[in-house]
């Protein structure tokens, strides 16, 4: 019988390439690669900017065209506008259905890993080319028929892998193993060395300089093995483990209730300190922010602990629940990633909470919300300018943080120094009259303009933009808006100006009237649903139409 099974869900993407099955004889290691059939999965039906919600926030409906009220909302905007690039099933072999544990991201390919939640050993790895933000790809599979993979992490062209196998026992220690896989070109291969590892199933694995650490749950140990050849360099029994990191060149392991710091050769304990107490055999991960190790610790939310003194300096609570059909048992923390002074938590059947580290300094937190996403979030990690969620029935979702160049992972940058910061609500009304000048970057519900509004930076909106009669929007850097369905209205003597991005994610209605002004040499306009265009609209400016929308 299956023991310890470790559930996760993550994300999956991938590119179009031939189908080999390999027996590998030496270790036993079945991999089924398949490259067809696979477009199926990938949906870009829901595709849109996220809207985030906050439980604080007082928020009033937008007022209509043309009105002079002004809505009231929270006072605390997200600076993290996101959107939702893709979703993606996760794959079925013989009329199973997997669920994702784990994601690694390296350059512009993402690799996600899967495991069964039943008895049987099965496991798979996907592949998913984000080259285009707007576009992924979902382009290879492989089916592991009899081994469980609960975590990977790209090194130096392999793929490491743990999990669990079905009856194998490198050495009379268990079912737990550790697989480096040899990828040509970022593509999968039938190149496996399989190591046993004691205890029942490997939980994680990490690389750093020569060697590799994997964590093997109940009854299990760390091990630190060379990279080269996957041989056992030392090891350390502790129970129940869940992650393992690497954090200014010590080696953090993670077990139900405490954590361990250890020296990267000898894996001899250098330091430890308690956490709280979890459930047994769980599948949680940790991340790191300067000295501090911030730690998934389900009901417990994420705790935040200094790493040299073992002091708790913060905690990030559960997400509080109102909503009567969601089962508050349901709802813990199972995983903690940061990205650019923001943290993500996903939090089971309350979904992903997004929070913003202060001044940089971690225990000074700011919540935006939670993203509103379906199913539940039992995964999360924020790489390379992208979000993946792993949301249970919902499938895994690719989000992209759409104020990071998705070519370096890196913030973009845009000199907006002349303008002030936005300090309003989720919903911007610019007034006859206004004359509104910010600079920034935000996610917002809803934009109306009456009159001049000029952003410089970068915007999400997900709801609402509408530039009336006599309104002048001028934005310098990038907008997105909306979702399939939703539309971005300019109406009649109205102007919407764009020099940088414009990605519509629903419908352009150009009225009657209506003009769209390109500045500069590179900008350009991305529509993804319909272009409505009434007489007498004028288009003027240099532009790339990425869809070929307004010809």
């Amino acid at each position: 019988m299956k023991r310890n099974p470790i559930l996760l869900i993550c994300l999956s993407t991938l590119i179009l390439f031939g189908c080999a099955t390999a027996d590998i004889s030496k270790k036993n290691v079945e991999v089924v690669i398949q490259s067809d059939n696979l477009t199926a999965r990938l949906s870009q039906a829901n595709n849109g900017v996220i809207k985030l919600d906050s439980a604080s926030a007082v928020q009033k409906a937008p007022q209509v065209a043309g009105s002079t009220s002004t809505a009231t909302t929270s006072s605390v905007v997200s600076d993290m506008p996101l959107a939702l690039t893709a979703e993606i099933s996760a794959p079925t072999y013989n009329g199973l259905t997997l669920r994702a544990t784990h994601v690694a991201v390296q350059g512009t390919l993402a690799y996600v890993s899967y495991n069964y939640e039943g008895d049987k050993y099965l496991g798979a790895i996907d592949v998913i080319d984000i080259t285009d933000p707007n576009k992924p790809k979902l382009v290879q599979s492989a089916i592991f028929p009899d081994t469980d993979i609960s975590s990977l992490c790209y090194a130096d062209g392999y793929l490491y892998l743990v999990g669990a196998k079905d009856s194998y026992s490198d050495n009379g220690t268990g079912p737990a193993v550790l697989m480096k896989m040899k990828l040509n070109s970022g593509n999968l291969s039938d190149d496996i060395q399989l190591t046993g590892m004691t205890g029942y199933v490997g939980t994680d694995v990490k690389t750093a300089d020569n060697y590799v650490y994997a964590v093997s749950g109940s009854n299990g140990v760390v091990g630190a093995y060379t990279s080269s050849d996957n041989k056992l360099q030392a090891s350390l029994a502790l129970s129940d483990l869940r992650a393992v990191g690497v954090n200014n060149g010590q080696i953090i392991a993670f077990q139900n209730g405490a954590i361990n710091v250890l020296n990267p050769t000898t894996l001899t304990k250098i330091s430890g300190f308690s956490t709280s107490t979890d459930v047994d055999q769980a599948k949680r991960t940790i991340d790191f922010y300067s000295n501090s190790v911030l730690a998934s610790e389900g009901a417990h939310g994420v705790g935040v602990y200094n790493l040299s003194t073992g002091a708790k300096i913060n905690t990030i609570p559960v997400a509080t629940v109102t909503d009567p059909t969601i089962n508050a048992s349901e709802v813990v923390s199972n995983a903690v990633s940061i990205n650019n002074e923001h943290i993500f938590v996903a939090n089971g059947a309350a979904g992903v909470t997004v929070h913003k580290i202060v001044s940089s300094k971690i225990d000074n937190l700011v919540d935006f919300g939670n993203l509103v996403l379906a199913g539940s979030a039992n995964f999360v990690i924020s790489s390379n300018g992208y979000v993946f969620v792993a949301d249970g029935s919902g499938g895994l979702k690719i989000l992209q943080i759409l104020s990071v160049d998705p070519g370096t992972g890196q913030p973009a940058t845009i000199d907006c120094t002349q303008y002030a910061s936005y300090t309003g609500g989720n919903w911007l009304n610019v007034n006859s009259g206004d004359n509104f000048s910010f600079g920034g970057t935000a996610s917002l519900s809803g934009i109306n303009v009456n009159s001049k509004l000029t952003w410089c930076g970068y915007l999400g909106v997900s709801d609402q933009v509408n530039v009336n009669s006599g309104g002048e929007f001028y934005i310098k850097g990038s907008l997105s808006f909306g979702s399939s369905g939703k539309s971005l209205i300019v109406n009649a003597n109205s102007k919407l100006k764009i020099e940088g991005s414009l990605v519509i994610y629903g419908n352009l209605i150009l009225n009657s009237g209506a003009t769209l002004e390109f500045l500069g040499s590179g900008s350009s306009i991305t529509v993804m649903g319909s272009v409505t265009k009434g007489s007498n609209i004028t288009i003027t400016g240099t532009y790339i139409d990425t869809n070929n929308s307004l010809k």
